[in-house]
């Protein structure tokens, strides 16, 4: 065990996988540039975590992202980043909303209490979203606003999930 740990010490980590191109993934990343997913390169922040969940095939999946709070500041990154209903595509029409946004990743920062929440009609059709019936603190699934960077930094399942990730980020892609 002991030669395992020391012979994983002198393996460099894999290259960071960040890359300027992303914040066109989003609805006004240019904005914030790396920092929406970054708050010190390598290292991801609580949207960063959650746009990664979503790159399997290279891309950002905006539809997967716009409804979760990834900061838990109340407020879903669509409307933090001016697409409060989720309808920007990468290479259509600018977002709703090009002013008064805020940064996805810090709970600190929200849209002016000015600007109003727009109603979002509602993918969620079949009413299928969880019930938290056991009182518990955990976040829990529902229609729009959960995001497993929020809930990882909320429970000790979540952080061993965030560990393994990030093992899997700095270890698991090496390249010939």
């Amino acid at each position: 065990m002991v030669f395992v740990v020391l012979a994983g010490v002198g393996v460099p980590p894999a290259p960071a996988q960040a890359r300027t191109s992303y914040t066109t993934h989003i609805p006004n990343g240019a904005e914030f540039g790396c920092a929406v997913c970054h708050d010190q390169e390598p290292l991801l922040n609580s949207f960063g975590w959650d746009t990664g969940l979503t790159l399997p095939m290279g891309r950002v999946e905006w539809s997967m992202l716009w409804s979760l709070d990834s900061d838990g500041d109340g407020q879903t990154n669509g409307f933090e980043l001016g697409d409060p209903c989720g309808n920007w595509a990468r290479g259509g029409e600018d977002p709703e909303r090009e002013d008064d946004l805020s940064d996805p990743a810090d709970p600190a920062s929200t849209v002016p209490p000015e600007i109003p929440e727009p109603e979002c009609p509602s993918a969620d059709d079949d009413d299928s979203a969880v019930v938290d019936d056991d009182d518990s603190s955990e976040p829990e699934p529902e229609a729009c606003g959960y995001s497993l960077a929020a809930a990882a930094g909320q429970s000790p399942t979540g952080l061993a999930l965030g560990v393994a990730l990030l093992g899997l980020m700095l270890f698991g892609r090496r390249r010939p």
